[in-house]
């Protein structure tokens, strides 16, 4: 929490508005502070496509939030803001011309004929030629949210969580649901879940969630974060939905943060959670004040970092505390496992 650091004064006759105005002023900067850090929905992302970082990130002025993309070279540190503008909105355009409302999402698409990033953005998903920075709305509408499949715009969403691509496929966590949009068709169909609030392992549609968080492929298996504090998969041969780990949430309780094995480990899910993997199939996930590791092979869960340990700073190329006071972006990578929050994006590994 943003100490509140104000100027000290003295209320006295004509002080006294003097001191109301500072006293005003102090306060909006204040409550525009937790506007901008504090706000559960906010959740900031990263995704490579190999020599350089993309980072969603938000854009802060007196009166709005807006969001922006961020691309960090991993070999200088140099970075450059290349998509979004200074206000809020849902224009398609080229590079900064082009506005985004609220990013939760990016996945990058990168090989020998494409080289393409998509963005969730509030109800929609747009697409980035990365080659010339256009952007285009490819699903969904922005500001009109319900739970639709079809075609293009003519499909709809709740409020997407996460997103991941495989095989031409993005796979959407959306509230309670998971959807996959065939990029070749911008189809949108709901392959399991289909509603909000509860928590039944069942196959495809016969299954449900409360709200889907951060998502990784392990072959041919999606692993996710749920908001019942459980951690499960979908296996997408024949959509079986599966408890990996977790206890259930119920209302009012706390879940602790404990590390063991898949029959004690416990986590704190909310929904700015994030999930990855590395190349050996092991599991990393964030939680408000730790990264935190599953090792899928022996079932065991472990915290791997706190907010008192040393990592690296990217951008300025520095050592110090990992400050990861609400991390909600990570990916791994072959340089390490990188890791975002309000203020910066570092390494560990």
């Amino acid at each position: 929490m943003k100490k509140l650091n104000c100027i000290t004064f003295k209320i006295k006759h004509i002080y006294l508005f003097i001191a109301a105005f500072a006293l005003q002023g102090c306060l909006f900067g204040q409550i525009m502070y937790y506007f901008n850090f504090q706000d559960e929905t906010v959740a900031l992302r990263l995704a490579t496509d190999g020599d350089f970082l993309y980072r969603s990130k938000p854009f802060r002025n007196t009166s709005s939030l807006s969001f922006q993309i961020e691309k960090i070279n991993l070999n200088t540190g140099v970075s450059e803001t290349i998509l979004g503008g200074s206000t809020s909105g849902q224009t398609d355009g080229v590079g900064t011309s082009a506005l985004f409302s609220s990013i939760t999402d990016i996945a990058i698409v990168s090989g020998a004929s494409t080289h393409k990033m998509y963005i969730a953005d509030k109800c929609a998903i747009r697409e980035v030629n990365l080659e010339t920075l256009q952007v285009n709305t490819i699903a969904g509408v922005y500001n009109t949210c319900s739970s639709v499949d079809g075609i293009g715009t003519a499909a709809r969403f709740n409020t997407i969580a996460a997103i991941l691509e495989k095989n031409n496929s993005l796979y959407v966590a959306d509230f309670g649901a998971l959807r996959v949009i065939n990029l070749s068709t911008y189809e949108v169909t709901t392959i399991a879940g289909d509603s909000y609030g509860n928590d039944v392992d069942n196959v495809g549609l016969n299954a449900s969630f409360n709200i889907i968080g951060g998502m990784t492929f392990i072959e041919n298996t999606i692993y996710f974060l749920d908001s019942s504090s459980r951690l499960k998969k979908i296996n997408l041969d024949n959509l079986t939905v599966s408890t990996v780990f977790g206890s259930p949430n119920l209302s009012g309780v706390t879940i602790p943060s404990i590390d063991g094995d898949f029959s004690t480990a416990t986590l704190q899910i909310d929904k700015r959670n994030d999930l990855t993997s590395d190349s050996h199939g092991v599991l990393f996930f964030t939680e408000p004040y730790k990264i935190r590791k599953v090792i899928l092979k022996t079932g065991q869960v472990s915290t791997v970092l706190n907010s008192s340990d040393m990592i690296e700073d990217i951008v300025s190329n520095q050592i110090s505390t990992s400050e990861v006071y609400y991390p909600t972006g990570l990916h791994f990578t072959k340089n390490g496992l990188y890791i975002t929050n309000f203020y910066n994006v570092r390494r560990m590994y």
